[in-house]
């Protein structure tokens, strides 16, 4: 027969082993304050070690990965990678973060609402608000399209981004919780350039 001594002893050291994992528990709070959305439910997931590959005209895959960097005393996320790929992070004082589950970005040193939780086609933001060029402008063109590349099938949005006043366009399809699942890229010379999602890693 177990006596209560024992039993006492195994429900403490329980206790303790489970304390002991939650407190190593990787802790990445939203730099805005509280905690991340979800990745499923995040525009873009965002956390350190995620990681995007993808196909284009190149010859080799251009790798895209997330990392945590300091900008403004601010703790945001800062994509690596592929100048088109970078998603308004290409600056070394640039990053994203969610605040109240709306993705925003630091460009330029000044924080702007980039894109929100709650969108429908027509919503419009526009960054890079500290240009001498101030008509950029993100809009939101579809909210369920079904893209095909080689990572799989996604429902997408699709973004356009009309960047210096038309001399460069974008067009996103993003899917929540995924990411970037296709680029278009259009330079007012007439150059473009594809890149599709062949694999992903996402935490």
């Amino acid at each position: 027969m177990i006596s209560p001594i024992t039993v006492a002893r195994v429900t403490i050291m329980t206790g303790l082993l489970l304390s002991l994992f939650v407190g190593c528990k990787e802790d990445e709070s939203n730099p805005a304050g509280g905690n991340n959305p979800p990745p499923s439910s995040q525009i873009y997931p965002l956390k350190s070690g995620n990681r995007w590959i993808f196909s284009s005209q190149r010859v080799n895959p251009d790798t895209v990965t997330v990392s945590l960097i300091t900008v403004n005393d601010r703790q945001v996320y800062h994509l690596l990678g592929e100048d088109d790929l970078n998603f308004f992070t290409g600056g070394s004082n640039s990053g994203l973060f969610y605040q109240a589950n709306d993705l925003w970005a630091v460009y330029g040193g000044v924080e702007q609402l980039l894109i929100p939780q709650t969108r429908s086609v027509g919503t419009t933001s526009y960054p890079h608000v500290t240009d001498t060029l101030s008509t950029d402008t993100l809009s939101v063109v579809s909210t369920n399209d079904q893209i095909i590349v080689p990572a799989g099938t996604f429902q997408c949005y699709q973004y356009k981004l009309v960047w210096y006043q038309g001399a460069n366009v974008y067009n996103y399809w993003i899917a929540d919780g995924v990411g970037i699942v296709k680029l278009y890229r259009q330079r007012s010379g007439g150059t473009t350039n594809t890149y599709e999602l062949v694999s992903y890693i996402v935490n």
